[in-house]
Formats: C-alpha cells, structure tokens, sequence
C-alpha cells in the first residue's frame, strides 16, 4: 500500500569535488534537500542521490561529502526543472522496499543481482 504524500524540497546549492590533485577543481549544482544530509540534483545528464554535509554559516550551502559515494538514479536526463526532481523524489517516497524493486530495479538487469 503506498502513502500520497506531497513534499516541497528545499532548494539548496551544492559544492561537488575537488576533481584535481591540487584540489582546486569544483564544481556547483542546484538541487534539493531531501533530507538532513542527502541532496537529489542534475548534472550532465544524471540524476543523482548524494550525501553531503551543511557548510558552516552558510543555510543553503552543502558540500559533498567526500566519505560517501553518490547513487545516480537516472540516466540521459533532459528535464532538469525543479518539478522533475519533486516529481521522482515523490514517487519514490510512496513505493515501498518491495515496489521500488520489482517496478524499477527489477526492469533495469538481465541477469541476477546481489545486494
């Protein structure tokens, strides 16, 4: 049984990297709190889950959290608005472990998976 439930996200800035050895190389996406500590945003295409932690004196400033590695729950994205990400964020807070599973993992592998 699934719940409707509408969520508004907050709108937060993230900080992803660094992609250098002399780390200095950054890069910054928008995107939504989904939690306390996980944000969902587009970049190049994907949708991502990632972990990340609250800048300090910053509300809306999140850095990514460098001990945790990012879950990209999409692919080829093209519709990058702020409705597309409270849509799928929506959707997949009324699935169950179950639902979730055998409506969208199950579809993505063709051979057996393990967890």
């Amino acid at each position: 049984m699934t719940k409707n439930v509408e969520v508004t996200l907050e709108p937060v800035c993230i900080v992803l990297g660094p992609y250098d050895e002399n780390e200095l190389g950054y890069n910054l996406a928008r995107g939504f709190l989904v939690d306390d500590t996980h944000v969902m945003y587009v970049a190049e295409g994907y949708l991502w889950l990632r972990k990340v932690n609250q800048a300090t004196r910053h509300n809306g400033l999140y850095i990514d959290d460098p001990s945790a590695a990012g879950l990209i729950l999409a692919s080829n994205v093209t519709q990058i608005d702020d409705d597309f990400l409270v849509k799928v964020h929506n959707k997949l807070t009324t699935m169950n472990a179950l639902e979730f599973i055998i409506s969208e993992l199950h579809s993505l592998v063709t051979g057996d998976m393990f967890f």
